[in-house]
């Protein structure tokens, strides 16, 4: 099954994604440095959306050498494969995605 680019497009520009076009089409969002988002749909169909979250505050120290800070930071990292069907509606889809990645 070919996809519909523009309908993809379309709606992940709707869900608030920043979107670009190639051999298939990827989105991605963020949120402030805590949360990304990214979504790629292939020509077939296939669907891959990837998260990471941050799950708690980073802890920043300083290094033994003057001037480097070392971040660290615990992130859930949530992958969902699905493959659209002719019927699906690319918005709802990814609706359904991001309530699945919150638990």
């Amino acid at each position: 099954m070919a996809i519909n680019i523009t309908a993809v497009r379309d709606g992940l520009t709707a869900a608030g994604y920043e979107v670009t076009v190639g051999a298939g089409v990827r989105g991605r969002k963020s949120r402030q440095d805590t949360m990304s988002i990214d979504i790629s749909v292939d020509t077939s169909g296939r669907v891959r959306f990837s998260s990471s979250r941050v799950t708690e505050p980073p802890s920043v120290s300083a290094a033994a050498r003057r001037g480097i800070t070392v971040t660290r930071e615990n992130r859930r990292v949530t992958t969902i494969i699905y493959t659209l069907a002719p019927e699906d509606d690319v918005l709802t889809i990814v609706r359904e995605m991001e309530r699945l990645e919150r638990g």
